[in-house]
């Protein structure tokens, strides 16, 4: 017994009455023999394989481990009825998202899969593109102090198009931060905010020798013709041959809904003009994608009666969202494909249980024109590519033992360029 582990009175009367009964000295004996029967080597070795094994433990939600993982945190004995239940309900929120875990199978072409069963790296078929959408934090960050987890997502995920949003990197844009992302792209394309330092902004990377090909024309901000400044740098749009990319971070209605009028009468409006105006300019599909600041449905959102008024949630911002969706004649390509699924793009840094919990908003989005909807191969979720600490408990998770390149995950879009 530690003498830690007692107030000195009760630890001193339990070694009383141990001794006043002949068995202390037996006791005492035993924890000595125990001691030097490890030597400090052995010591050494066993506290350097647990804190590996910690270290290495996949910190997935239950919700969305696999078979194993739930039985070995959870030895709770269920029917075949209940585990074929589960096994049919975790297909149907597993469709919509791709983990960062491999599981050790392989597809025929030797490229490791997520447990979601989706393949890392570029598409097999050539004509296919990846694109991918991520609401860094901060661009800064996620190429010094995150870079590992940043060039991680790169490495296996291996976007052909990456937008950024949220990168809060100034003009000029330091060449660390451009060698740094010529490690992976070619083309990068930078809109930083022109009004507040360190703010906002939004950046596009794209890769050489990609199905998209290279681009056709690039704008920085809306039309001039609509009136409506981009000085916070939140629109870039890249046309290619195949395709018009509109990506975008669109102003979310702050604290106190203080900006949600400008968002729905000015923002929104901007936004659908413009959409019109590349569709019928281009007479080619539109990809509208970015960190669109809305849960569309009450399946976007884990708590939808706790914030009916919360920003990103409100009914005038939904029906806007539905507005747009309508007169521009787009699909939400992830909800189209997963009518069911219930997953989630943002989470926040406050709460890190409801990381794992599936707690939070779908907020990014890739919305395609229902005309090329024939093009649209996938579009998901990576949820878990960022997880990194000690062994998990679902109630006990600290937040230093959490480390996430960003609040928001990164989704992708594999489109049919031909």
């Amino acid at each position: 017994m530690s003498r830690a582990r007692l107030p000195p009175l009760l630890y001193t009367a339990v070694v009383r009455l141990r001794t006043a009964v002949g068995i202390e000295p037996l006791i005492r004996g035993m924890a000595s023999s125990t001691r030097a029967a490890v030597n400090p080597d052995t010591a050494r070795l066993l506290v350097s394989a647990r804190r590996q094994k910690q270290a290495s433990f996949p910190l997935v939600p239950l919700a969305m481990a696999g078979e194993g993982e739930r039985k070995r945190r959870k030895t709770v004995q269920r029917s075949p009825k209940d585990e074929k239940k589960a096994e049919k309900g975790n297909a149907v929120q597993n469709a919509g998202r791709g983990e960062l875990r491999d599981t050790g199978k392989e597809s025929p072409a030797d490229v490791p899969i997520s447990s979601s069963g989706r393949p890392w790296g570029a598409p097999q078929d050539p004509k296919v593109a990846k694109l991918a959408s991520y609401n860094i934090a901060s661009l800064r960050s996620a190429l010094s102090r995150s870079k590992h987890l940043f060039d991680a997502f790169i490495v296996h995920e291996c976007p052909d198009l990456l937008t950024v949003q949220e990168i809060k990197v100034s003009e000029p844009i330091p060449e660390a931060i451009k060698s740094a992302l010529q490690e992976h792209y070619e083309t990068c394309l930078f809109h930083p905010c022109r009004s507040k330092r360190g703010y906002s902004g939004t950046a596009l990377f794209l890769r050489k020798g990609s199905c998209l090909g290279e681009p056709v024309r690039v704008q920085y901000g809306f039309d001039p013709e609509l009136g409506v400044e981009d000085s916070e740098g939140r629109v870039i749009i890249v046309e290619f041959s195949s395709c018009v990319v509109c990506s975008m971070y669109v102003p979310n209605s702050g604290e106190g809904l203080k900006r949600l009028d400008y968002r729905i009468r000015v923002w929104d409006e901007a936004v659908r003009a413009q959409l019109k105006r590349l569709g019928q300019g281009t007479g080619k599909p539109i990809i509208w994608c970015g960190d669109l600041n809305c849960a569309h449905q009450e399946i976007d959102i884990w708590n939808p009666e706790g914030n009916r008024r919360s920003a990103g949630f409100t009914d005038e911002e939904r029906a806007s969202f539905s507005q747009t969706l309508q007169e521009c004649a787009l699909l939400d390509t992830f909800r189209w494909l997963h009518p069911s699924v219930r997953a989630y793009s943002y989470i926040g840094y406050r709460h890190v249980q409801n990381y794992f919990q599936n707690r939070g908003w779908r907020l990014d989005y890739f919305c395609c024109s229902a005309s090329a909807a024939a093009h649209i191969v996938d579009s998901y979720i990576r949820f878990d590519i960022e997880i990194y600490g000690a062994a998990f408990q679902q109630t006990q998770v600290k937040r230093e033992e959490v480390r996430r390149l960003s609040d928001h995950c990164p989704v992708v879009l594999l489109f049919r360029t031909v």
